[in-house]
């Protein structure tokens, strides 16, 4: 069974809660990622993704006067590491969600999206193919 440590990226773009939307969406676009994982203290207290920055611009928003903590889902739901691939899937499905940050014994060890699992998907469906993390 393909799990989400198969498939995550262990390279996590964060942000701090304190930081201005401009450095967030910065850090994202230099990163070419959709999403940053917020931490205080190395702890999971958010997520901002590129919808939350579209959302936050198309209501007038200023980018370099509001804080990532304005804007981020707080308390974000995570992986594990151990989770089967069609779990993460069905609670991203059930959800609306594109990202999920995994985590290990409360500790950030990885970012799984829906392209890492489509991907999994597709490479159980090829012969001989093994397990990869994408990076």
């Amino acid at each position: 069974m393909s799990t989400v440590g198969d498939h995550m990226n262990t390279s996590v773009t964060t942000v701090r809660p304190d930081q201005v939307l401009e450095e967030g969406a910065q850090v994202m676009v230099e990163r070419r990622v959709g999403a940053a994982v917020v931490l205080t203290q190395g702890v999971v207290v958010g997520i901002v993704t590129e919808r939350d920055v579209m959302k936050a611009v198309a209501r007038g928003m200023v980018p370099w006067n509001t804080k990532v903590e304005d804007i981020m889902t707080r308390d974000p739901l995570c992986a594990f590491p151990g989770m089967s691939t069609h779990e993460a899937v069905t609670l991203m499905l059930d959800h609306g969600f594109r990202h999920l940050p995994v985590v290990d014994g409360g500790k950030l060890v990885g970012i799984v999206s829906a392209r890492h699992l489509l991907r999994a998907a597709e490479d159980a469906t090829q012969p001989g193919a093994t397990a990869k993390a994408p990076q």
